[in-house]
């Protein structure tokens, strides 16, 4: 396995295939870090589908 292996499959849920929280907050960093830098403003706007939040 290699390092690309490795990295796709901790940004992965392994039953959905679909991106996970670790991936997200990778994006948002990336994003914050090029709008800082670029003098520029950042929406994120979060919806919560079904609920799960309210159980935690």
């Amino acid at each position: 396995m290699t390092s690309d292996d490795l990295k796709i499959r901790s940004h992965t849920d392994a039953l959905t295939n679909l991106a996970n929280r670790g991936w997200l907050e990778e994006q948002l960093k990336k994003r914050f870090n090029q709008s800082r830098e670029q003098g520029g403003t950042l929406s994120v706007v979060f919806i919560d589908l079904d609920h799960r939040s309210l159980l935690k």
